[in-house]
């Protein structure tokens, strides 16, 4: 609007199109004509309720088309630019019968959620198949793992390892070998066995038919002597007690230790006897993992043998579960 003229009863209004400007008068401007308006995108008017409405027809199809010629409750009109009528027919079919609606994933049907179901389809890629039943074997092994009573076989082996150490150390102190070859004891035993030695040797020669002078001087060097061997004696007892009675400590800690994974060993090969298949399961599953490591291409990082699993046995387990375990396996 560009003016009022209230004594003569008109409006000034400035077209959009060409710019001219037009009276309107009379009954062009009557209260049931005009009235406040307002221009608002399509999108912006979803959820409005107006009395009439003016769409610009620029596009969008079907779906814009609703939103706009759904908004009036008496009447909506539509301007379509065309050489005629028929040509805006055409054009307003055209356009509203295109569905312009963005794609969503959902729309190419239900997806698949079961993994035995996406395993067998010949709709998803080989390599994602592998990956899917490699995490589910893997998942079922640490199923049967985590029922598995444990097995101490490895702790045994290596307690009894320890104890004939403990058994070499204990020779070797009684001796100045192995790791006391350098140490204080060893010194007082070379000691020790020289003045033995030479107690013996005096001892031979007295026994023999020597003259009194010599036999004289043999006594006085057996008084030299003998000391020597009590001294070196006592040393030896003073250098050994404390490492033998950490010998003897350590001896009573792994005898305890062993009566203890003694007895988890019998549990162990108790349930073992009774639940046969859980190895036969475990070896298969192995199997069948490490195949799909190499259709996969993948190198297993190096795995850690669970607690007391012997490597003749399950070696290259690692541990996983699974829901199609199919076992008794309760303890």
């Amino acid at each position: 609007m560009v003016g009022v003229k209230a004594d003569a009863n008109s409006l000034l209004v400035r077209m959009d199109d060409d710019n001219e400007i037009v009276r309107l008068e009379g009954s062009e401007i009557a209260a049931d004509r005009l009235a406040h308006a307002y221009a608002v995108t399509v999108h912006r008017s979803q959820g409005s309720t107006v009395e009439r409405a003016h769409a610009w027809e620029d596009g969008g199809g079907r779906e814009l088309a609703y939103v706009k010629m759904s908004r009036a409750k008496e009447r909506t009109s539509v301007y379509v630019v065309a050489d005629s009528l028929e040509q805006a027919t055409d054009d307003l079919r055209r356009e509203w019968g295109t569905d312009r609606r963005l794609g969503w994933v959902l729309d190419t049907g239900t997806p698949m959620t079961d993994p035995a179901e996406i395993e067998a389809s010949r709709f998803v890629t080989r390599p994602m198949r592998d990956a899917l039943r490699h995490g589910r074997l893997l998942a079922e092994r640490e199923a049967i793992l985590a029922v598995i009573p444990h097995d101490p076989s490895a702790e045994i082996r290596a307690a009894e390892l320890q104890r004939s150490r403990l058994e070499k150390d204990r020779k070797d102190l009684a001796t100045g070998a192995g790791r006391y070859l350098d140490h204080p004891v060893a010194h007082a035993l070379r000691e020790l066995s020289v003045a033995e030695r030479n107690v013996a040797r005096v001892e031979r020669n007295l026994g023999g038919s020597a003259g009194r002078k010599d036999k004289r001087a043999w006594r006085a060097e057996l008084d030299e002597w003998r000391p020597k061997v009590a001294s070196a004696a006592r040393l030896i007892a003073d250098l050994t007690a404390p490492e033998r009675a950490r010998l003897d400590n350590d001896e009573e800690h792994l005898r305890k230790h062993l009566d203890g994974v003694w007895r988890q060993h019998e549990a162990y090969q108790s349930w073992a006897s009774r639940h046969p298949e859980a190895e036969r399961r475990l070896n298969h599953l192995t199997m069948e993992i490490d195949s799909l490591d190499d259709a996969l291409d993948r190198k297993p990082p190096g795995r850690d043998l669970p607690p007391g699993l012997r490597p003749d046995r399950w070696a290259q387990m690692t541990r996983g579960q699974d829901r199609d375990l199919g076992l008794d396996l309760g303890r």
